[in-house]
């Protein structure tokens, strides 16, 4: 009974605080304005530039397409270096055997484009199935004044 009654009184705790949080239209990033319907259409036309310009990189193998859609600021002097460990890495995988947009993360002061790339691998043996792997990229934008820009893309994988 004692043990009934010390749960019940735990649960209970937890319910005593959670009154809806009011936001003041003066504050710097109300949460309810942070991302509109405008600013994320924003985000996912500069997202898709991107992963349009890294596809066409992996393809070409040329570091030149995706260059041009870094921000010149923040830009790693390894950039090249990083996407030729990229390349590696993912023709370890196979070849890719397509790229399609997953949808959109929304957490409320930037937001997550997600791709689903699939990769296929050759076994060599006839009595096995081609290896099949799924690894999404990720591509966050923020929204800091009057233009959205990517603050991180890297692949998620397993």
């Amino acid at each position: 009974m004692k043990t009934v009654l010390l749960l019940l009184m735990v649960l209970l705790c937890g319910c005593y605080g959670t009154k809806p949080v009011k936001t003041n239209a003066n504050d710097k990033y109300p949460v309810e304005k942070s991302f509109t319907a405008e600013r994320k259409n924003a985000s996912f036309q500069l997202a898709q530039k991107y992963i349009n310009a890294l596809n066409t990189s992996l393809e070409t193998g040329d570091f030149s397409h995706i260059k041009k859609e870094l921000p010149s600021k923040g830009t790693s002097p390894g950039a090249r270096k990083i996407f030729e460990n990229l390349k590696k890495r993912i023709a370890s995988l196979g070849s890719r055997e397509s790229c399609v947009y997953a949808g959109t993360l929304d957490c409320t002061l930037f937001v997550d484009h997600l791709w689903k790339y699939r990769f296929i691998k050759k076994t060599g043996d006839s009595r096995l199935p081609d290896q099949c792997y799924e690894v999404l990229y990720r591509i966050r934008v923020i929204y800091p004044d009057k233009s959205p820009r990517i603050i991180a893309a890297d692949f998620l994988f397993r």
